[in-house]
């Protein structure tokens, strides 16, 4: 299969009146994984030696970003990881929901936890796991890290844009984080998919 060069997250939650919320996040630019490098190569580290693994970390690397951050005095204040790093990431995700009678939107990720679309709380730990292995691994390496853990959250890679997948979710109605749905949005998009998530 032709591997397009972009590779992002998509991760299913729940609005706070249980309707579902596709989050979309991509990797950081280079020029901002160069400004955070340190403390993403000492979070990428903690997902080894903190004897969690790879799936445990994919679950706590929010928790574990803010732990190395506050023990090495980095967490607080304007250049803190907490006011930088961390609202990077923010920024770089999109939430895509169904509105009612309107077909899906799109909201920054501020909006849609302004708004109670998005719980950041349910979402935030994949994000930086997810941009942390982005940034510190290799492609193929992380190609098969990402699709691994995400298939545990029921989550999935993808080379969609935030607009390209929200098309295919307008003109889709199966489960998109389904095998024959990837294949789907592959061809809705006339672009590649990453791949299926391993069933």
């Amino acid at each position: 299969m032709k591997i397009n060069h972009a590779l992002n997250l998509v991760v299913q939650t729940e609005s706070d009146d249980g309707a579902t919320v596709y989050v979309h996040s991509t990797p950081l630019s280079k020029d901002i994984f160069r400004e955070h490098f340190l403390i993403l190569g000492r979070l990428y580290g903690e997902f080894f030696s903190s004897g969690l693994g790879l799936l445990a970390s994919a679950r706590t690397a929010y928790l574990l970003l803010e732990k190395l951050a506050k023990d090495a005095g980095q967490w607080e204040g304007k250049d803190g990881v907490q006011n930088t790093l961390v609202t990077h990431i923010i920024n770089g995700a999109t939430a895509l929901y169904a509105e009612e009678g309107k077909g899906w939107k799109s909201l920054t990720m501020a909006e849609a936890v302004n708004r109670g679309v998005v719980d950041l709380c349910e979402v935030m730990d994949e994000l930086v796991f997810f941009t942390c292995v982005c940034g510190m691994t290799k492609r193929n390496q992380m190609i098969e890290i990402v699709q691994g853990t995400a298939a545990v959250w029921g989550a999935l890679a993808t080379s969609l844009s935030y607009m390209d997948y929200m098309n295919f979710l307008t003109t889709s109605q199966k489960d998109v984080t389904t095998e024959p749905k990837l294949e789907a949005a592959d061809t809705a998009s006339n672009g590649p998919m990453e791949s299926s998530i391993p069933s």
